[in-house]
C-alpha cells in the first residue's frame, strides 16, 4: 500500500502545482490586463496634455499679436499727436520738455505720425503702418532709454 500513498501524493503534490501555477497565471493576466488599461488611459491623457499645451501656445501668439496691432495705434496715435504739434510750429526741443521723452523719441514719434497721415492721405489707410516695430515693442525710441514703454499706455 505504500506505493499507492506515494502516487497518490504525487498526483496530490502535481495537482497543488498546477493550482498554484494556474493562480498565479491568472494573477499576473489580471495585472497586464490591468496594466494595459492604465498605459491606454497615460497615452490618451497625455495627448490631451500635448492639445492642451498646443492651444495655449496659440492664443499666447494670437495674444501676442493683438497685443502689438493695439501698441501700434497707440504709437500711431502718439505720433500724430506730435507730428500735430510740429506742424503748428512746435520745435522738437519744446515737445520734448512737455512730454519728458528724449529729442529723439519725439522724433521717432514725430515720424510715426507723419509716415501715417501720409499713408492716411494717399488713400492706402492699411499702408499706414511705418518701418518694422522694434522688438522691444518700441522702448527704445531715440537716444535714450526710457523709464516706461510708451506703447502700451491705455
Amino acid at each position: 500500500m505504500s506505493c499507492m500513498e506515494k502516487t497518490t501524493s504525487r498526483k496530490l503534490a502535481r495537482t497543488r502545482l498546477l493550482e498554484r501555477q494556474r493562480a498565479e497565471a491568472a494573477a499576473r493576466e489580471a495585472r497586464e490586463r490591468a496594466n494595459l488599461t492604465d498605459l491606454t488611459e497615460f497615452m490618451v491623457q497625455t495627448a490631451h496634455l500635448e492639445q492642451v499645451d498646443e492651444r495655449i501656445a496659440e492664443r499666447i501668439e494670437k495674444v501676442k499679436a493683438e497685443g502689438e496691432q493695439r501698441r501700434h495705434r497707440y504709437r500711431v496715435a502718439a505720433g500724430k499727436a506730435l507730428h500735430a504739434m510740429r506742424m503748428r510750429g512746435e520745435s522738437v526741443a519744446a515737445i520734448a520738455r512737455q512730454t519728458g521723452l528724449s529729442q529723439g523719441q519725439v522724433r521717432e514719434f514725430v515720424r510715426i505720425g507723419a509716415e501715417a497721415d501720409a499713408a492716411a492721405v494717399d488713400g492706402s489707410p492699411g499702408n499706414s503702418r511705418p518701418s518694422p516695430v522694434p522688438s522691444d515693442g518700441g522702448a527704445g525710441l531715440g537716444e535714450q532709454p526710457s523709464t516706461g514703454d510708451v506703447g502700451d499706455a491705455q
